[in-house]
């Protein structure tokens, strides 16, 4: 959904994804260069994929940050919770 996002809104250039497994958690990092958004403006109809992350983050016990700016891109940071099974 980051991704389809970018390609659909944001016009960027470049893309930059990471994960990482620490501890008892996987981070994941999402970011573009785009054009960027005021969250605070969106509505609900016009936040749908916003509204997908969140919940796809919050049914798997995580938590999500969306940063982003107009002109100045758009940073998801997720955390998300994991136990180690043996």
């Amino acid at each position: 959904e980051m991704l389809n996002n970018t390609l659909k809104h944001a016009n960027a250039s470049k893309v930059e994804f990471s994960m990482t497994k620490k501890e008892d958690k996987i981070n994941i990092e999402y970011r573009d260069n785009g054009i960027g958004f005021d969250i605070n403006a969106l509505t609900e109809d016009k936040s749908f994929g916003l509204s997908g992350i969140r919940s796809r983050v919050d049914y798997l016990g995580g938590t999500v940050e969306i940063i982003s700016e107009k002109g100045k891109g758009t940073v998801y940071r997720i955390v998300i919770p994991v136990s180690e099974t043996k």
